[in-house]
C-alpha cells in the first residue's frame, strides 16, 4: 500500500542530492583526524536529522580509529614488538581512509553510511 492511504504516515526523508554531497565532507574529514568530522558535527548538528545522524557516525569512527591508533602505538613501546606496532599502525590508518572514502561515496549516493566495528561513543 502507498503512503497515500494513511495521510498521516510519513516515510523517512532522503537527504536530497546537495545535502548527500555536504554530508559526505562528513565522512571524508576522517582522513585528517579527529578533528574534522568533530569540527563539521558540532557545525551542522541543527541543520537537520541527517547531518546530525552522519556527523555522529562519523566522530565515532574517528574515536573509534584513535582507540586503535593508541593501542597500536602502545604496542609499538614494547620491546621486541616495535615492529608490530608500526605494522599495526599503518593498518589501522589504511583501513581509516578505505572506510572514509567508502563512507563519502556511499553517503553522496545514498544519504547515509554506518561504519562496521565502530563504538558508539556519541549516541
Amino acid at each position: 500500500m502507498s503512503d497515500q492511504h494513511f495521510p498521516n504516515h510519513q516515510a523517512p526523508r532522503q537527504p536530497a542530492g546537495d545535502e548527500r554531497t555536504t554530508l559526505m565532507w562528513a565522512h571524508l574529514l576522517n582522513i585528517v583526524g579527529i578533528l574534522g568530522p568533530l569540527l563539521f558535527w558540532l557545525v551542522t548538528r541543527e541543520k537537520g536529522p541527517a547531518y546530525d545522524r552522519e556527523g555522529k557516525e562519523a566522530v565515532n569512527w574517528a574515536i573509534t580509529v584513535l582507540a586503535a591508533s593508541l593501542v597500536a602505538s602502545f604496542v609499538g613501546f614494547l620491546p621486541f614488538l616495535g615492529w608490530l606496532g608500526s605494522l599495526l599502525w599503518a593498518a589501522v590508518w589504511i583501513v581509516n581512509i578505505a572506510f572514509a572514502v567508502l563512507g563519502g561515496v556511499e553517503t553522496s549516493r545514498k544519504g547515509g553510511y554506518k561504519y562496521p566495528y565502530t563504538f558508539g561513543f556519541i549516541k
